[in-house]
């Protein structure tokens, strides 16, 4: 790890219950990144138009999980 960088546990829960998904990331990966590993474990859903909210606020799936305010859990 580099200077800076630290592990989080990262949660995908969906509105309906039906994904419940944790990994671990580092705060300064890209979301596309945990997105990707999203859909290796639900896979149906990369087929599907999806966004992501955290803190009831739409993430840019393009910036870090810092630039985004994600934080551990």
């Amino acid at each position: 790890m580099q200077p800076g960088e630290k592990l989080f546990t990262i949660k995908f829960i969906s509105i309906d219950q039906k994904i419940n998904f944790s990994t671990v990331a580092k705060n300064t990966d890209i979301f596309t990144k945990l997105e990707g590993s999203l859909y290796e474990k639900y896979p149906k859903y990369k087929e599907t138009e999806n966004y992501f909210l955290v803190n009831g606020l739409k993430l840019n799936k393009h910036k870090t999980l810092d630039e985004n305010k994600i934080k551990d859990n």
